[in-house]
Parts: structure tokens; C-alpha cells; sequence
């Protein structure tokens, strides 16, 4: 299989149009997904380089798939609403990693809204376990999750690969830092 702009396109259009078996479903994805420009899955382009090759080799996803069969061997996968999932899951020794959409994106194909951090912030007030969630720096983040450790952290956002836009994501957590047990 060729790594085509024309093949994308077009597969592209046949993901979003459905009527598609299960099979021929998962092959596009991976298709679309090994050959779009950062694996986005919200306004898809085509990313190829003439420096580099392409991302897709047909040769290689029998040993591409067993990779992932290996790293994800004793993962649970869960489609469940985030607040199903913590409720399932919220044990004293659990930590939970949380990474919601940055709020105020374009990026996503499920965005969350301004009361829907609020309440991930309510929820997470009353938890078992630690957690740690990566958002956004704004100042509506900062004012939603208030009550718990916040680390700025700076980042280089690299999608462009010509030159690196900076910016800043808050660590916010339910664990205590180094800072806080030093006090």
C-alpha cells in the first residue's frame, strides 16, 4: 500500500461517510492515523515529508501490530463517560492520569466546556485516590481547579516541525509534591 495524499483524501471521505464493515473501518483509521500530520483525529491533513519516509509500510504492521499486542497486553480498555470511569475505578491506591481536551481548542472531536472542567474539578475533590491532570494554562483553568497543587509547566509545541511555538500547560494534582512536603 502506497502512502498517497490521493488515498488519504479519499479514505478520508469514506471514514466520514460510514457504511463501512468493522474491518474496512479499522484499516482506514490506521491508514489515516499512521499518515495524518500529528495524529490528529479532528481536522486530519496529510502529513508527508520529502526528507523523511513515509509512516506506512505494510511489510512491517504485522510487527507494528505486535508491538502494540505487547505494550498493551495487561491494559483494560474502557469506553465509558469519564465520570463512569473514576467512579469504577476510584480506589485508595489507584492514581489516575487525566488529560482533557485543552479547554478553548479547536482541536478535538469531543471539546469540554467551561462547566464540564467544573465538574471533573468537583469530582475530583472528592476522590480516594491521586491524580494528576494535564490542562491548558488559562486563567479559567486555574480559577476551576483553585484548590489543588498547580505546576506551570513550559512547553515547545512542535507540530510544525520548523520552528517550535512555546507555551504553557498546568500540572495540576491531587498528589503532594516535593514542594509541599518540604513546608
Amino acid at each position: 500500500m502506497l502512502a498517497s495524499r490521493e488515498w488519504f483524501e479519499d479514505w478520508k471521505r469514506q471514514q466520514a461517510a460510514g457504511g463501512l464493515t468493522d474491518i474496512q473501518r479499522a484499516a482506514r483509521y490506521y491508514y489515516l492515523q499512521r499518515l495524518c500530520l500529528a495524529g490528529r483525529v479532528r481536522s486530519r491533513t496529510y502529513g508527508a515529508s520529502p526528507m523523511s519516509r513515509p509512516r506506512i509500510n505494510l511489510l512491517r504492521i504485522e510487527e507494528e501490530l505486535s508491538e502494540v499486542h505487547l505494550r498493551s497486553a495487561g491494559v483494560t480498555i474502557e469506553h465509558l463517560e469519564w465520570k463512569d470511569f473514576i467512579k469504577t475505578y476510584d480506589k485508595l491506591r489507584a492514581l489516575f492520569f487525566l488529560d482533557p481536551p485543552y479547554y478553548k481548542t479547536p482541536y478535538y472531536n469531543h471539546n469540554f466546556k467551561l462547566v464540564d472542567l467544573q465538574e471533573l474539578s468537583q469530582t475530583l475533590s472528592s476522590l480516594k485516590s491521586k491524580f494528576i491532570l494535564s490542562i491548558n494554562d488559562h486563567p479559567d483553568m486555574r480559577k476551576a481547579f483553585r484548590g489543588f497543587s498547580m505546576v506551570l509547566a513550559k512547553l515547545s509545541y512542535s507540530i510544525a516541525q520548523k520552528e517550535c511555538a512555546k507555551g504553557y500547560e498546568l500540572l495540576i494534582t491531587g498528589v503532594e509534591t516535593q514542594r509541599e512536603m518540604a513546608k
